[in-house]
């Protein structure tokens, strides 16, 4: 028999997957406290629950893709949470961006409440278009009976799933990865508001780059927002800088010193500063301009 999937957080990259899940022929529940949202899923062929615990009492796999480390400690931990009404044989899938402790604690909790469910620790490298075409890399941190009974709901969202070792792996991998693209990309919103000052154009200096060993993905995927003066999130400069946060954070867990990341996340806090925070980050080019 096929296991219902249940959906907590179904914002710009949950509903996507959520979506995609369907259109794969999975059964579907999903909960949220964005009404619209809902009611989005719904019409797409969802069924929806009032709450958190009547999500999980009607699902076999908890799905859980959430803004920030805050909102999925109170999702699981809070009164009424989730880790209140799972039953063994269940599966919780932590999709979110958030500390590798999070995830760690999720199964330490479960693991002292005696319950056999799988903690499977499943961020994903992507942004909401490629959600939306099920082009996602998938990372997977379970144990391999995990990641077998997930792959085929997996497979639905995304292009490459990765199983990359035990729950909290996963998230480091993640945020590691973050470091790497927000830190590209502010490097060049830098050197591209310097060049505005030099009178090099916009589109003159991306050729050039594009054409060399300095060529970025990330700088093509965002110079277009740059050149429409468009930048409605596909993620924030807040949610960047969050992640750089979480970043740093492990570092400093390490004693490993991270002065270049440290300098970027401050290029982010500019831009916040400057009004930005609920903007896509490619504005940052634009927040360095104006200084």
């Amino acid at each position: 028999m096929a296991e219902r999937l249940g959906f907590v957080g179904i914002g710009r990259m949950g509903s996507e997957m959520a979506k995609n899940m369907m259109a794969g022929g999975e059964d579907v529940i999903v909960f949220d406290i964005d009404e619209d949202r809902v009611a989005e899923l719904v019409d797409a062929g969802a069924d929806s629950a009032e709450s958190v615990t009547e999500l999980v009492d009607a699902a076999d796999i908890v799905f859980t893709s959430l803004p920030k480390n805050e909102t999925v400690e109170a999702v699981y931990f809070g009164d009424d949470g989730i880790l209140e009404s799972l039953t063994d044989g269940m599966a919780v899938v932590e999709m979110s961006t958030v500390k590798p402790e999070t995830v760690r604690r999720i199964q330490t909790d479960l693991e002292d409440r005696g319950l056999d469910v799988e903690v499977v620790d499943c961020p994903v490298i992507g942004i909401p278009s490629t959600a939306r075409d099920a082009e996602l890399t998938v990372l997977v941190g379970a144990t391999e009976d995990g990641f077998e009974r997930l792959r085929p709901s997996l497979d639905h969202i995304g292009t490459s799933i990765e199983h990359v070792g035990e729950p909290g792996r996963a998230k480091a991998i993640k945020l590691v990865n973050n470091v790497v693209t927000y830190g590209n990309y502010a490097l060049a919103a830098e050197v591209f508001a310097l060049a505005e000052q030099l009178e090099i154009g916009r589109e003159e200096l991306f050729e050039i780059i594009d054409s060399g060993a300095a060529q970025s993905s990330i700088l093509a995927s965002k110079l277009p927002n740059v050149l429409e003066g468009s930048f409605e999130p596909g993620f924030t400069v807040e949610g960047a800088l969050k992640d750089l946060e979480y970043a740093l954070e492990l570092g400093h867990e390490e004693r490993f010193e991270l002065p270049v990341s440290e300098m970027v996340a401050g290029r982010y806090r500019y831009a916040i500063d400057r009004g930005h925070s609920e903007d896509d980050y490619s504005i940052l080019m634009e927040a360095l301009s104006e200084e």
